[in-house]
């Protein structure tokens, strides 16, 4: 049709057979826009609908078979774990589902040929692109699995300790928003062609919409004694800022996640899994029946449904297993401790019933050491010591490095200093309690660690790198903690008060901590 430009040629020829039909079939009446709007988009879906397949510059279309014509570059679009592969949709009554054989047709492999017929058609670059990142909660989204098994095929010509550096070579993290600066700055790697948003962040970056800090000075002192057990403190110091918005104001800024989630989870969650991973090591230690705790955790949701909960409680059943073996001897001889009560500066701290193993207490943490099991181990540590009993503390942390999996062991020696020690964990307590201080989880651990570390460059300047690291972490940042960014606000950077703060609580944890290797795999 003379006149009418090629992208509209399907819209003129559905129109067509609208019009053919009617005068085949006499009907002369008029009809609503709705079936006609049906009849033309129902053409344009049909597979033969478009004509002239790669007629111009640049074409649209689905991944279908025996269309991997050689092109200069191939972009891929929505290659998200849940969308490509496709499943196979079976019904109750599809007969070839019920009893599979030989050749029957599989959608899922059918899509993995189509992912090879189109990435072999690429000639000089091969675009893929996947929603990486949960728009509302920032959590990792996982590509398709061709696209990660296409990822680990390329990160295989390097060596080991060079996979993880080609994998980021070749992935580049997009924004949130299209008006983000990065876009526009010659050294971030991106880029964007829209002058509408090039305007956009340069409002943003000339007018920035800094909200005013929430805490001006400190609140008014709460008065009184404060009543603490030693897991309580353990929990104030790991983030001083969640305890100052939660247990003095009142204030939770979790994200409850209230609609259900999109896909059905076949792992337990990272704080369930950091639970039963504790009541697990109670159980088997003391050589329990690990059934009666799957029940409970059965019955209360806290496992994936089926036998994907059967299969993770099994692996975590089985990670405490390994680990209990590789540490022989550590839970012998338990007795029972009836607690023991402390005051430092008004602050009464107590340590609640537990066992000794040995006439010592026994911190295991079979996946890793976090901060909040050190700061509760050296506390009650403390506490202890301060009570009068003359004992160590032993840790054991298992450690997975290179697919070699460890055991370590920490030793916390008599502390004849403990109660100077903790009337300055109590005076930061109260000081916390009424206005900011500046201890954060994982970046103030990391620059005692790095200053303490051997090396020839100077302590300050290793320690305040790795803290920001930490604390800027392009995954997890910790400056976008809710808490944290609440309480010191977007623009705070990690300062003089800072080190002093972080020396003074992690610094006598590691001058006071020796270890070893206790056994490996």
């Amino acid at each position: 049709v003379e006149g009418v430009p090629g992208a509209m040629m399907p819209v003129t020829d559905a129109v067509s057979l609208l019009r053919q039909a009617g005068i085949s079939s006499g009907f002369s009446d008029s009809v609503g826009i709705a079936p006609v709007k049906e009849f033309i988009e129902s053409r344009m879906a049909s597979p033969g609908s478009v004509r002239d397949f790669i007629s111009g510059a640049v074409t649209f279309c689905e991944m279908l078979p025996m269309r991997s014509i050689p092109c200069r570059v191939i972009c891929l679009l929505g290659m998200d774990a849940k969308s490509f592969p496709g499943r196979s949709a079976s019904r109750g009554f599809d007969l070839m589902a019920a009893k599979p054989a030989r050749g029957d047709r599989s959608v899922r492999d059918e899509g993995r040929y189509l992912f090879l017929e189109t990435i072999i058609s690429a000639r000089d670059r091969l675009y893929i692109s996947y929603t990486g990142q949960n728009i509302i909660n920032n959590t990792t989204n996982d590509p398709s699995p061709v696209v990660s098994e296409l990822l680990d095929y390329i990160a295989s010509f390097g060596s080991a300790a060079e996979a993880d550096e080609i994998r980021s070579a070749m992935i580049t993290l997009q924004k949130l928003n299209r008006y983000s600066s990065g876009y526009f700055l010659p050294e971030s790697g991106l880029y964007s062609f829209s002058p509408v948003n090039m305007k956009e962040a340069e409002a943003a970056i000339k007018n920035p919409s800094a909200s005013p800090l929430f805490f001006s000075g400190p609140l008014p002192a709460a008065g009184g004694e404060y009543r603490l057990t030693t897991a309580d403190l353990a929990w104030f110091m790991r983030s001083p800022a969640r305890a100052l918005c939660v247990s003095r104001l009142g204030i939770s800024l979790e994200i409850k996640e209230t609609a259900p989630l999109d896909d059905e989870p076949f792992e337990i969650d990272r704080r369930t899994g950091y639970s039963l991973n504790g009541e697990l090591l109670q159980v088997m230690a003391g050589g329990g029946d690990t059934q009666p705790l799957f029940d409970k955790m059965k019955a209360a949701g806290m496992l994936p449904h089926g036998a994907a909960g059967r299969a993770a409680f099994d692996k975590s059943a089985g990670g405490v297993k390994r680990f209990i073996e590789m540490i022989p001897g550590a839970f012998a001889r338990p007795e029972n401790f009836a607690g023991c009560e402390v005051t430092c500066r008004g602050v009464h701290l107590r340590i609640k019933p537990c066992t000794l193993y040995d006439g010592e207490p026994v911190f295991a943490a079979p996946f890793g050491l976090r901060s909040l099991d050190l700061l509760r181990s050296w506390i009650e540590h403390l506490v202890l010591c301060a009570c009068g009993k003359k004992i160590r503390t032993r840790i054991f942390y298992g450690e997975e490095s290179r697919g070699n999996y460890s055991v370590k062991q920490a030793v916390f020696d008599y502390a004849a200093d403990a109660q100077s020690l903790l009337e300055k964990l109590a005076d930061l307590y109260v000081e916390g309690m009424n206005g900011p201080v500046e201890l954060f989880p994982e970046s103030s651990r990391a620059f005692v660690e790095a200053f303490n570390s051997p090396g020839k460059d100077e302590p300050l300047a290793k320690g305040m790198k790795a803290a920001r690291e930490r604390f800027y972490n392009f995954r997890y940042p910790e400056n976008a903690d809710p808490y944290i960014l609440k309480v010191f606000g977007s623009g705070y950077s990690p300062g003089r008060k800072f080190r002093d703060t972080a020396l003074a609580v992690y610094g006598p944890v590691y001058e006071n901590m020796a270890g070893e290797v206790q056994g490996d795999e």
